[in-house]
């Protein structure tokens, strides 16, 4: 997975406590909490080591990510993990926000405000 896939804008995030199986770098979008239906994404603001303690956002901030496609302003988003992208697809992925800029197409880097179903 490529560092950096999130990158904070703005705002005043809600971290919680995660440590990981992995190392993790500063960026990355990490599914959590259960199943992908129900699941959100934790990002991490600095690199995180395997094994260590550290925090994850989880809502509230504003972060610039690339898009799957096209994809409208005001749109409910979801984090697909396989691909590293955001996508207006609900099915088999993570919630991740609300589209407040839109998305030109393919690869192209929009800003999502972060929320948890």
């Amino acid at each position: 997975m490529a560092a950096f896939e999130a990158v904070f804008v703005s705002g005043d995030p809600r971290f919680v406590d995660y440590t990981p199986g992995a190392d993790v770098p500063a960026g990355e979008v990490i599914p959590l909490l259960g199943a992908a239906a129900a699941g959100g994404v934790g990002i991490p603001h600095l690199d995180m080591k395997s094994g260590v303690l550290g925090a994850v956002a989880i809502a509230d901030g504003v972060y610039s990510v690339p898009g799957d496609a096209a994809i409208a302003l005001g749109t409910l988003v979801y984090w697909n993990d396989t691909s590293n992208q955001a996508t207006a697809t609900s099915t088999g992925n993570r919630q991740l926000g609300y589209a407040i800029t839109a998305c030109t197409g393919a690869a192209a880097r929009f800003n999502v405000y972060v929320q948890p179903a």
